[in-house]
């Protein structure tokens, strides 16, 4: 019996990883429900900002405390946004 081998895309197979990555770190960050909120308040003016420079200025200006886990959830989210070069990897992150 043989097995087809199961082709993917470059293009399928990067997103799958970024998926992977914003899972994980946003895990790891332990946002409350409040600043996804704010995330996702921000997403909703994107489209008026026309700018993915200005919307990840204004998600990494949503954390302002400075106790030791507000500092590791602007660490983990400096990372995942240092991964969005695209407005298809902004929605990935959204999602």
């Amino acid at each position: 019996m043989k097995i087809e081998h199961l082709e993917i895309s470059k293009e399928k197979f990067d997103i799958n990883l970024k998926f992977y990555f914003f899972l994980k770190y946003l895990v790891k960050a332990k946002f409350s429900d409040s600043q996804v909120t704010q995330f996702l308040f921000l997403y909703g003016q994107y489209k008026q900002l026309k700018s993915l420079e200005e919307i990840k200025n204004n998600l990494n200006k949503t954390i302002t405390k400075t106790t030791k886990t507000a500092i590791n959830q602007k660490k983990f989210l400096a990372d995942m946004l240092d991964e969005v070069f695209f407005d298809i990897d902004l929605k990935l992150f959204i999602f």
